[in-house]
């Protein structure tokens, strides 16, 4: 594999992040509501969501995505890479960087120990599984 390892340090800054945004209810549809209004493709995508569950989906994809950086196994995303995918939801890959800048945007309001550092983690961490969700195996 030639993905670098995420360093151990941005991870569990990420993770702890991460931790802190899960206890507030409203965090996860507080991101759905800001991400579906940041680009008009996006809607689409969920017209027929059920936001209960699709919320528990977030809420595991995001873990998977962090034990991804933790110990690189492209396997461990195999389900999450096709259920977006050419095959599955064929999500563009222009709309990953939105989907990020969206859950950033939201951690900066819930967590309240978030600064640039905790942002960065979060972009560090979430790379490596993103860009395979992407296309690219690097």
């Amino acid at each position: 594999m030639g993905m670098t390892a995420v360093p151990h340090q941005q991870v569990e800054l990420a993770s702890a992040s991460y931790n802190r945004c899960q206890k507030a209810p409203e965090f996860f549809r507080a991101f759905y509501n800001r991400f579906l209004a940041s680009d008009p493709a996006i809607p689409p995508y969920f017209a027929t969501t059920s936001f209960d569950k699709q919320e528990k989906l977030l809420q595991h994809g995001l873990s998977m995505l962090i034990i991804h950086a933790r110990r690189s196994n492209p396997h461990l995303l195999t389900r999450l890479v096709e259920r977006h995918g050419p095959g599955g939801l064929n999500i563009p890959a222009r709309l990953y960087p939105v989907f990020l800048e969206s859950l950033l945007t939201t951690v900066k309001e819930f967590d309240s120990s978030c600064d640039e550092a905790v942002l960065e983690a979060w972009r560090v961490t979430l790379a490596p599984g993103v860009a395979l969700m992407q296309g690219d195996p690097a």
